[in-house]
C-alpha cells in the first residue's frame, strides 16, 4: 500500500510539474497565435481570368497555381470557365488554401527543425548506449526525464 501511495504521489507531482512548466514555457516561446483568416466573400465570375480572380480576391500567384493546378505562368491568363470546375469547388479550394497559409504563417519555423535535430541526436545517443550495453535503470529514467523536460515542456508540442 505504501508503494502505491508513493507511486500516485510521484505521478501527481510529475503531472503538476509538467503542467506548470509547460505554461511557463509557452509564455517564453510565445509566437504568433494561430488565427484563421477572416471570412471574406470570394468573388467568382466565370468570364474573368485567373489573374483577375487572384487580384480581386487578394491571392498570390503561388496560391492560384495550387487552387487551379496551373502548369505555367501563361495559365494565369486563362478564363475560369476553361477549367470546368464549379463555383463551389473554386470557393472550397480557395478557402482551404487560405486556411493552410494562415496555419503555416503561425508556425515557429525555428523551433521545428531544432526539435527534430535534437530528437535525432537523442536517438543516436540512445542507440550507441544500447549497442554498448550501457543502459541501466538510472540511465533510462534520466533519458525519460530529459525527453519530458526538453520535448514536452521546453520545446512544446509543435509539431
Amino acid at each position: 500500500m505504501k508503494e502505491f501511495i508513493v507511486l500516485i504521489t510521484a505521478f501527481i507531482t510529475t503531472v503538476l510539474i509538467v503542467a506548470v512548466s509547460s505554461s511557463i514555457s509557452s509564455h517564453l516561446w510565445q509566437g504568433k497565435p494561430e488565427v484563421l483568416p477572416d471570412t471574406v466573400e470570394i468573388n467568382i465570375i466565370f468570364d474573368e481570368t485567373v489573374r483577375e480572380f487572384g487580384l480581386k480576391n487578394k491571392l498570390s500567384d503561388s496560391s492560384l497555381k495550387s487552387i487551379f493546378d496551373l502548369k505555367s505562368k501563361s495559365d494565369l491568363d486563362l478564363r475560369l470557365e476553361s477549367f470546368g470546375i464549379t463555383k463551389e469547388e473554386i470557393r472550397s479550394r480557395t478557402e482551404k488554401k487560405q486556411v493552410i497559409e494562415a496555419e503555416s504563417s503561425s508556425k515557429n519555423w525555428f523551433k521545428i527543425p531544432l526539435k527534430f535535430s535534437l530528437w535525432l541526436i537523442m536517438l543516436i545517443v540512445m542507440f550507441v548506449l544500447i549497442v554498448k550495453k550501457k543502459i541501466n535503470r538510472k540511465v533510462r529514467i534520466t533519458f525519460y526525464g530529459i525527453s519530458v523536460i526538453l520535448f514536452g515542456i521546453i520545446l512544446g508540442a509543435d509539431p
